[in-house]
């Protein structure tokens, strides 16, 4: 699936090679058309071109070991790292 998106002579084009379910197509489809509107930096970008895939972690397991993906995951802000800060 391929899909354009006009905002203003702005184009946000987006490719769907994913398997990932409905659901979960909807809702990023929903995050990217939201940041393409609003985010201050993208309203600076006139054309820009996502493509979802699937992201295979065995075979990255195995082109690269788990050893340095996790290092690597560790330095990207891996999910579920964070700082706790406490309301004051």
């Amino acid at each position: 699936m391929s899909e354009k998106h006009n905002f203003d002579g702005r184009i946000l084009e987006i490719t769907d090679e994913s398997t990932a379910s409905d659901k979960a197509k909807a809702i990023t489809l929903e995050v990217l058309l939201e940041f393409f509107k609003n985010n201050s930096i993208a309203l600076l970008i006139r054309n820009l071109k996502v493509k979802l895939v699937d992201f295979d972690i065995e075979n990255e397991i195995a082109s690269i070991g788990k050893k340095k993906l996790l290092e690597w995951g560790k330095k990207q802000g891996a999910p579920g790292t964070y700082n706790r800060i406490d309301d004051i």
